[in-house]
């Protein structure tokens, strides 16, 4: 799986060069674009490669408009609201471009995931099958066009369908392959969810440690808590650092009737398709690509709020980004969420 993101990180940084590059060749777009609105524009895609989201915001916001005749515009500036977790203002921004006909992959993705939270699911299904109708899309955008279109679908289907339209997602993705034919079989509630929980975690070829929790969060569930503090107990025997597994160890040893931090309900198509946001976020994050990281973390996020582990991962890119007074206010706010996380 490292050698697939590390792929795709790689093409995504080309494809961050080249946005960069042709701003160069703004001047040459729109005649009717005096000084200021140049620099405005440089500098909200030089504040943006830098990471520095909220002077990217302040840049582009001016420049409405500017979609109409460069395509790279409305992209970094969707990239910003997102970065910034403006979902609502990115939502009235992407139908915008709806209305001028000028939409794009972010802008259909991005109203996709708002309906899809509202449950809204019928709407949210034209928005991904526009996305997977695209041409010229990066492999990373494929998966993620085949993984929602599948997903919010599967009310309508039954597992034995669902299974094979995860099979048939494009080939060099086996890992979140059986990662979400996992998921599915907790969703449909299958008789054998255990069994493939149990092989999830035991696959040695890639680091799947994380999915312990699923394991276990699952078995509390259905009432199997003994088999469930089990789980975490092996894991914890050979990563006994993993924060979001030592939480969960201290909330399955309280008397709880209810996990109370990092809630997840694999019921929920859209907490399953938030930990898929995140996949692909932690990925983007080990190549130090941190906004396109915070871009699918931020839509993890706001499909799932009640998930710290997503908010530990956006306050480690804030401290990697050298964001550090930001990155003390998101680990401020973490500290509260739970014993091991203080």
């Amino acid at each position: 799986m490292k050698k697939i993101f590390f792929f795709l990180s790689f093409v995504f940084k080309i494809i961050l060069f080249i946005s960069i590059y042709n701003t160069i060749h703004a001047k040459n777009l729109d005649k009717y674009y005096d000084e200021d609105n140049i620099s405005n524009y440089f500098s909200g895609i030089i504040s943006l490669k830098d990471n520095d989201y909220a002077n990217s915001y302040k840049f582009l916001k001016q420049l409405g408009g500017l979609e109409d005749s460069h395509y790279s515009y409305s992209r970094s500036y969707q990239f910003t609201l997102l970065n910034l977790g403006k979902f609502n203002e990115a939502f009235d921004y992407a139908k915008k471009l709806e209305n001028k006909k000028l939409d794009n992959f972010e802008s259909n993705l991005i109203i996709g995931i708002f309906y899809l939270k509202k449950r809204q699911y019928e709407k949210a299904n034209k928005y991904f099958k526009k996305i997977t109708k695209l041409e010229n899309k990066e492999p990373l955008q494929v998966l993620l066009s085949y993984s929602l279109k599948n997903w919010i679908s599967f009310s309508q289907i039954n597992l034995s369908e669902a299974l094979t339209l995860i099979e048939d997602m494009p080939n060099g993705f086996e890992s979140l392959k059986t990662i979400q034919k996992t998921f599915a079989h907790c969703y449909y509630s299958s008789k054998i969810t255990e069994q493939k929980f149990d092989e999830l975690i035991n696959i040695k070829k890639t680091d799947l440690t994380r999915f312990n929790f699923f394991y276990a969060n699952y078995l509390f569930k259905i009432g199997k808590k003994d088999k469930a503090i089990s789980v975490i107990d092996k894991s914890l025997k050979s990563t006994p650092r993993n924060l979001l597994l030592n939480q969960l160890n201290i909330d399955l040893s309280k008397n709880n009737k209810a996990i109370r931090n990092n809630k997840f309900n694999c019921k929920k198509i859209s907490n399953i398709i938030a930990e898929i946001f995140y996949i692909t976020s932690s990925a983007f994050s080990s190549q130090s690509l941190y906004a396109f990281s915070n871009f699918y973390l931020n839509i993890a996020k706001f499909l799932n709020e009640d998930f710290v582990s997503y908010d530990t991962l956006y306050a480690e890119n804030l401290y990697r980004m050298n964001k550090t007074q930001e990155a003390r206010n998101a680990y401020n706010t973490i500290k509260k969420k739970g014993s091991i996380y203080n």
